[in-house]
């Protein structure tokens, strides 16, 4: 039979059996023939990843390895599936066809999989090969619609809204511009089923109906990450500005006990491991690749925006479905239910801050900033870096020339970035030969600040630790800067960021926009950031903390009276479990303990187990 379809995967993952069991005969039970499938191996740089550079050449030899009988391409390799295709996000590709844009390939189709080996550390990837082989046979899965109504006019919108009142479960969503609460509410979807809903158009009907409807609608109403639409809806729907609490509280009163999918699946997936919950992602298996995906709001019409809404709560009611044996769960009931209305308030209210003061403190950091590289630029060693730079950069040009040679003063201007990772790690490890100590994902030297700090125990050379020193401070002024001081400028008397449940592994809350758990704690650049944050007048800050409560909460419920007699005693837990491990290195902390009661003795056994005199 002729070829037809090629599968490009890894070539140490081009086994028999696993090509037949995960790709050959899911795609026969489909209708695609076994036969008319063929495999070739994909190159990789190293033995795990791929450069552009390194596909693109590989891909120029490939494409007369391919039979001319080919029109499609199933790709196990994200890299070369952004290559192939140039889309920027693969998942935001999970189950469809892409035309191919690299020269050559453009008379394929390309659906991308994930190579079948993944599924050792990764098994949900099992859905993003089901959903993508049945694209590729043109069997994927395509939401069942059997109704579904768009409320574009003004004066169909009452009648609507009242004829949602006898169910007594909406899924709801809202499409907005944009993720702060200065943003404006697009649309908003109500679904009665994973197949039925309506999506009305917010910025032409106005907010009367939707208010008094929530206002009066008896039934459960659910979300997806419902702290953001509970936020928007409240600020945009109850409070006529930013500090008018009470609409803020009225508004509240009709979000305290909305059931939330996200939180759901949190539990049901047991998501302190690593696992996807972004409503996309969890209801792939029903939508499919659905409709679109947003960035930027404006670049769709309404109409396409309405549908999107609407598939997105259609989405979430299937998950509500799925997931519903956990309303009845203990941390669902006793922790995230009760923990909704008190997130919602702090988002709502906001941080006070002193705009002046925000101001005054931007403007230090700035020139802090300039300082910090006016001097990173004069030390003794970038002096000698920027040398080496420019005859590289200067070689570098020069070699691309047929004719022309450039004299190395054409790159006088050349100095040394601090910002970029590549000139750090050859100032660090090539020109000073301090040594790597720690590396990402993809090899390359780690050179952050922390990274700097340790590498200043490894030279007495004082210029090379004024260096790391100036590079460490520049580090901290860029990022106040940058993250904190920039999102203050954005805000006026309060800054509203926006803060998620189930959001960590840990099952913290997670904070962004910016990330306030985030705040610098000590030095000079971190109380200029907290200086900008004041209580306003007849308001108080109040602070509250913990000690070592993750601990103890596990002392109590494994209910041993070793470990819990730690605590009871006056003993600090994780100071114990130090001088076990590191006591050698750590001649303070065995002090502290021998201070603190010679006559109690505790030690931890070799199960890791408390144990005491």
């Amino acid at each position: 039979m002729t070829v037809t379809t090629v599968i490009l995967i890894k070539e140490t993952a081009m086994q028999t059996a696993a090509i037949d069991e995960y790709y050959l005969k899911p795609l026969a039970k489909e209708g695609i023939p076994e036969d008319s499938i063929s495999t070739m191996p994909l190159l990789y740089s190293t033995s795990t990843k791929v450069t552009v550079k390194v596909a693109k050449a590989y891909l120029d030899k490939l494409i007369s390895r391919i039979p001319a009988t080919v029109t499609t391409l199933i790709i196990a390799d994200s890299e070369y599936f952004k290559v192939i295709t140039k889309v920027g996000r693969v998942k935001d590709h999970y189950g469809a066809k892409v035309p191919g844009q690299y020269p050559g390939y453009e008379k394929f189709t390309c659906t991308y999989v994930p190579n079948h080996k993944s599924l050792f550390k990764q098994p949900e990837n099992q859905q993003i090969i089901d959903i993508g082989l049945k694209a590729v046979a043109g069997t994927n899965a395509t939401v069942e619609i059997h109704s579904a109504e768009f409320g574009l006019k003004y004066g169909s919108d009452r009648e609507l809204f009242d004829s949602l009142h006898k169910y007594p479960v909406l899924a709801m969503d809202i499409e907005t511009t944009g993720l702060t609460l200065k943003d404006k509410i697009v649309s908003i979807t109500c679904c009665w089923s994973k197949h039925d809903g309506v999506a009305i158009d917010l910025m032409t009907t106005g907010f009367y109906y939707l208010k008094k409807f929530i206002e009066e609608y008896k039934g459960k109403m659910v979300y997806h990450g419902g702290l953001f639409d509970a936020k928007m809806l409240i600020r945009h729907l109850w409070m006529k500005h930013g500090t008018d609490w009470k609409g803020m509280l009225e508004g509240l009163q009709y979000f305290r006990d909305f059931d939330d999918t996200l939180l759901l699946a949190f539990i049901a997936k047991n998501a302190t491991t690593d696992v996807p919950l972004s409503l996309k992602e969890l209801a792939l298996e029903y939508v499919g690749n659905y409709a679109i995906t947003i960035a930027n709001i404006s670049k769709y019409t309404i109409e396409e925006i309405l549908q999107y809404n609407l598939i997105d709560g259609l989405g979430t009611f299937y998950l509500y479905e799925k997931f519903k044996d956990e309303l009845t769960s203990r941390p669902y009931l006793e922790i995230f239910q009760p923990s909704i209305y008190p997130i919602l308030k702090m988002m709502l209210v906001g941080l006070p801050m002193d705009s002046a003061r925000v101001k005054e403190v931007h403007l230090a950091l700035t020139a802090k900033e300039k300082v910090l590289n006016q001097e990173i630029q004069e030390n003794t060693c970038i002096i000698l870096f920027n040398k080496i730079l420019r005859q590289k950069t200067c070689d570098t040009e020069n070699a691309k020339l047929k004719v022309k040679v450039h004299p190395l003063s054409h790159f006088d201007y050349t100095q040394f970035n601090p910002a970029s990772s590549l000139q750090r790690s050859a100032l660090l490890h090539d020109m000073l030969g301090l040594p790597i100590l720690d590396t990402t994902k993809t090899g390359a030297p780690k050179t952050g600040r922390k990274i700097l700090s340790y590498l200043a125990t490894h030279t007495t050379n004082q210029n090379v630790l004024d260096l790391l020193q100036f590079m460490q401070d520049l580090s901290e002024a860029t990022k106040c800067n940058g993250t904190f001081l920039k999102a203050f400028m954005q805000e006026e008397d309060f800054l509203h960021g926006s803060l998620k449940l189930g959001g960590t592994q840990s099952g913290r809350l997670a904070s962004s926009d910016p990330n306030l758990t985030n705040l610098p704690a000590h030095g000079p650049m971190g109380k200029l950031v907290k200086s900008c944050i004041v209580a306003k007048s007849g308001w108080l800050f109040a602070a509250a903390d913990f000690d070592a409560l993750e601990e103890k909460v596990g002392a109590v419920l494994s209910g041993d009276p070793n470990r819990i007699k730690v605590y009871t005693d006056g003993f600090d837990g994780h100071s114990m479990r130090t001088e076990k491990y590191f006591g050698d290195k750590m001649p303070d902390i065995v002090a502290a303990l021998a201070k603190a009661d010679a006559a109690t003795k505790f030690w931890i056994n070799d199960k890791g187990e408390y144990c005491c005199d």
